[in-house]
């Protein structure tokens, strides 16, 4: 009767071709939407965390907003390019903090979108973290 809104992740194999010999993105990467580029080659570590991201999309609520325990829609997703420093992106945006209680998130964040067209989450900082993360499954490779 009830549908989930969340669903789990599955580990999903980075193929070789996408990795260098440092474990480091070994194509550029591009917006899979706008085909703007954010990440040249050999910046971003591969990693394996287990992160939730929102959908890019949420449904605009017409009539009774859902309960504060309702699950936001999204997903957990798994393998991240890391990256050290904003500036080391070539076009990435960024939202406002976030501060959602209902939130899988334990503290605030802000989620990563291409600069030019703004139309996916792409990846999230947590919290007071350096590091940025950008999803390995919701970009295009080159």
């Amino acid at each position: 009767m009830s549908s989930s809104s969340t669903t789990a992740a599955s580990p999903s194999p980075i193929a070789a071709e996408l990795l260098d010999a440092d474990a480091k993105n070994a194509k550029r990467i591009k917006c899979r939407l706008c085909n703007c580029l954010i990440l040249r080659e050999h910046i971003g570590v591969l990693q394996d965390r287990e992160i939730f991201l929102h959908h890019s999309r949420q449904p605009r609520v017409v009539e009774e907003p859902a309960p504060a325990a309702t699950a936001p829609a999204g997903e957990t997703v798994r393998n991240f390019w890391v990256v050290d420093d904003m500036f080391r992106f070539e076009n990435i945006g960024f939202t406002k903090p976030i501060d959602d209680p209902a939130s899988p998130h334990t503290t605030t964040y802000k989620y990563l979108t291409c600069a030019d067209c703004e139309k996916e989450v792409l990846g999230i900082q947590i919290g007071g973290e350096a590091h940025l993360y950008l999803s390995c499954e919701r970009v295009d490779y080159v």
